[in-house]
């Protein structure tokens, strides 16, 4: 790990060197970090339909973690805390835009659940 920490420093360097070969005068500490982006899990439109499949098929209002979970393992995806934390992030704005279909159900307390609107 070490090792790959240092090749890494040693190619930034080699970067840094070749923008100091066209711009003497760049001051490197202005450029800012690129924005990791997410892999893109669904195509268009996926992650709507298992949603909608997902509260078709439930006895009941699910959560939207329940809700991801069940998106989660119709797409065969890994189930692991990153993987969990964005479709549920994703589920949950995907339910609060398809107010049109899906509505709102409210638990106890301040819990949540979604069903597909009667």
């Amino acid at each position: 790990m070490e090792r790959q920490a240092a090749g890494l420093r040693q190619s930034l360097a080699h970067l840094d060197g070749a923008i100091r070969v066209f711009d003497p005068g760049y001051r490197l500490e202005t450029i800012r970090p690129k924005r990791q982006r997410h892999p893109c899990l669904f195509e268009n439109g996926e992650l709507v339909r298992a949603v909608l499949d997902a509260l078709r098929t439930a006895q009941g209002p699910l959560s939207a973690s329940a809700i991801a979970g069940a998106v989660i393992r119709a797409k065969g995806l890994p189930d692991d805390r990153p993987t969990r934390l964005l479709v549920e992030r994703r589920v949950d704005r995907t339910v609060r835009r398809k107010g049109d279909v899906v509505e709102r159900v409210a638990l106890d307390g301040r819990a949540v659940a979604w069903r597909v609107r009667a």
